[in-house]
């Protein structure tokens, strides 16, 4: 008697685990991270569709293999908003370039990396630009010599954000 062995639905790579699983351990895992961090619908069909077309976790923006192992590694995987704030489309990323990335579309961190190579190579000055989604929300200074606990900064910060992405 021949035995099949069935392939990964996702990463198509390695078998699974069980006959009747659709993943393998790594997929599992990496399905469970998109359902807690609430990723789903079009945005999880994108990044799945990635997942595939790539054969493995890669990151969208450098192609670099990404970790999904170890959190402290710069390059474990992330979901990185497209466009900052609309979880409609997410992409599959490494920590250290999402954390590049930050609020920037695209095309701003394209514009600052070109004019930071040639601040480097030639000394042209980098032109400032208004940035869409940038968005921080400075320290609080002290008043009456109190100062606000981490956990009000924090909550104080929440609310602006909420406040921002409601306009």
């Amino acid at each position: 008697m021949k035995i099949k062995i069935k392939r990964c639905c996702l990463c198509t790579r390695w078998p699974v685990y069980t006959a009747r699983a659709k993943y393998c351990l790594r997929c599992r895992k990496f399905m469970y991270c998109m359902k807690n961090r609430r990723i789903n619908g079009e945005a999880a069909e994108r990044i799945k569709a990635w997942v595939r077309h790539c054969r493995g976790f890669f990151c969208f923006y450098t192609g670099v293999e990404l970790n999904l192992e170890d959190p402290a590694d710069p390059y474990y995987f992330e979901f990185d908003h497209f466009v900052p704030g609309d979880r409609r489309r997410m992409n599959l990323t490494c920590t250290l370039f999402n954390e590049i990335k930050s609020d920037l579309l695209l095309q701003e961190l394209k514009r600052y990396v070109h004019q930071l190579e040639m601040h480097w190579t030639t000394g042209a000055p980098v032109k400032k630009m208004k940035l869409k989604f940038w968005f921080r929300l400075t320290p609080p200074k002290a008043k009456d010599g109190v100062f606000l606990t981490m956990r009000q900064y924090r909550k104080l910060l929440a609310l602006a954000k909420r406040s921002r992405h409601n306009r």
